[in-house]
Formats: structure tokens, C-alpha cells, sequence
């Protein structure tokens, strides 16, 4: 009966992650071709359209990720979430898995993040990326710059310190951009160390491969890195060297066993 009982609960994980996903293409779709021509039709200010956009975001993410909860696809608990409900914020995630941006835009409100230029190419994409005022890596020198704009226009930052997900058994690999946007704009960095067990949703997993139990997410928002001292580092001894020592500690925060 034991494992009986073990085979339908995964038969059934395996239909209903189908439906969810399924699901949240639909959302997409109605992002793509209901709200964004409405937002882009009735709110005429780029700011404040950005942030409807990124309101909308922020609530169909949270049903979506309460919905895997309520179908028993996944659990989640998060440590330090009051650290997320403010301002301004650099946060700089581990990335795990494929569902670590959906939880976190649920999470937090007005949620800019960094995306691959390539999705302003995708007809599909596009229009939802500029409607949200999502930042392009395409920008160049000016990438930094927009990256602060947005902060100091109050967004919360979201940048991916290894630029797309983690490989299971492998060494993260960090970019420098975080770092550089926190000398550059002078704002603390707000790490966030996502785990889940078991892994799945991974890089190079197909979303069909469900695993053997139901995955669980444990994230640790961690206290704001002070950025003083690296900028004083800047100071005195130039730009490459401060980004590499806060990009290297801003590692050892997130991945501790590779420190």
C-alpha cells in the first residue's frame, strides 16, 4: 500500500505541476495582451506605469505561488521576509531554480529586475518587459547607470549575482554587475540564500521532470552588507579590485560550502 500510495501522489504531481505551469503561461498571455495595452493606453507617465505593471506582477505571482502551495506541489518558508518590505533595495539572490524570481516578485513590491536583452527581441516578451521598465544588459556603459536610476527612484533592485541559475555540482560562477551597482549607487546589498530540496527546476531540468518528493523552499534574507568599507577600497584602490572583493564576499554569503 506504501507504495502504492507513493506512485498516485507522484502520478498526481506530475498532472497538476503540468496544469499549474500550464497556468502560468495563461497568466502571460493576459499580462501580454489585456494589462499591458490597457496600462499602456491609460497611464501615460512611464514611472507610474512601470509600477502598475509591477503591482500586477506582484499579485498574480503570489496567487500563483499560493496555488502550487494549496495543490501540495511545493512548501516554502521564508526567514527574514520584514527585510524585503522595504525601499530602495539591491537584492542579490542565489538562483537555484527557475521559481526563485516568481517567489521573490511575490514578495516583494515594485520589483525591478536585470534581463537579457535578447527578451526585447521576443514579440512575446517584449511588450511586458518595457511596460514593467525592466533594465536591459544590452545598455552598455549605461547599464550601471540605469541600474542605479532605478534605485534612486525607489525600486527594489533584483539582480542575480551568477546571471542565470545555478548548475547542480558545479562552482558558482559570480558577474561583477551587483557589486558594481552597489559602489556605484552607494546601496548596501540585501543577500538572499535560496535553497531547495530536493533540487529540481534546476539549470538544464525540464520543468516535467518532477522529482520524487515534494520540493521545499528555505530563504534566508540576510542583513544588508555595509558598502562603506568597499567604497573606501574604491577610493584607494580602484574600481576592479573594490568590485572583485565585494563580489567575492557577496559569495561566501550565498554559498558558504564554496567559500
Amino acid at each position: 500500500m506504501t507504495e502504492l500510495f507513493r506512485r498516485i501522489e507522484y502520478g498526481y504531481r506530475v498532472v497538476f505541476t503540468g496544469l499549474a505551469f500550464i497556468l502560468f503561461a495563461l497568466m502571460g498571455l493576459g499580462f501580454r495582451f489585456l494589462a499591458c495595452p490597457a496600462l499602456n493606453l491609460t497611464v501615460r507617465d512611464p514611472k507610474r506605469r512601470a509600477r502598475a505593471a509591477r503591482s500586477v506582477t506582484h499579485v498574480s505571482f503570489g496567487l500563483f505561488i499560493s496555488l502550487m502551495k494549496a495543490l501540495r506541489l511545493m512548501t516554502c518558508e521564508i526567514h527574514g521576509a520584514e527585510k524585503l518590505q522595504r525601499s530602495g533595495l539591491l537584492i542579490c539572490p542565489s538562483h537555484p531554480t527557475l521559481l526563485d524570481v516568481v517567489i521573490l516578485m511575490s514578495v516583494v513590491k515594485n520589483a525591478n529586475c536585470v534581463v537579457k536583452a535578447a527578451l526585447l527581441a521576443n514579440p512575446y516578451l517584449k511588450s511586458p518587459v518595457r511596460t514593467c521598465g525592466f533594465v536591459s544588459n544590452d545598455s552598455g556603459e549605461s547599464l550601471i547607470e540605469d541600474c542605479c536610476a532605478s534605485l534612486r527612484n525607489g525600486d527594489n533592485l533584483i539582480i542575480f549575482p551568477e546571471g542565470t541559475r545555478t548548475r547542480p555540482g558545479q562552482e558558482p560562477h559570480f558577474q561583477h554587475g551587483a557589486a558594481a551597482v552597489s559602489l556605484a549607487s552607494a546601496v548596501a546589498v540585501t543577500p538572499v540564500r535560496i535553497e531547495c530540496v530536493p533540487p529540481t527546476l534546476s539549470k538544464g531540468a525540464p520543468w516535467y521532470r518532477v522529482p520524487e518528493r515534494r520540493m521545499h523552499f528555505t530563504i534566508h534574507v540576510m542583513d544588508d552588507m555595509n558598502v562603506a568599507p568597499y567604497r573606501e577600497e574604491l577610493a584607494a584602490r580602484g574600481r576592479p579590485i573594490a568590485v572583485r572583493h565585494l563580489t567575492r564576499d557577496l559569495k561566501h554569503l550565498l554559498f558558504p560550502n564554496h567559500a
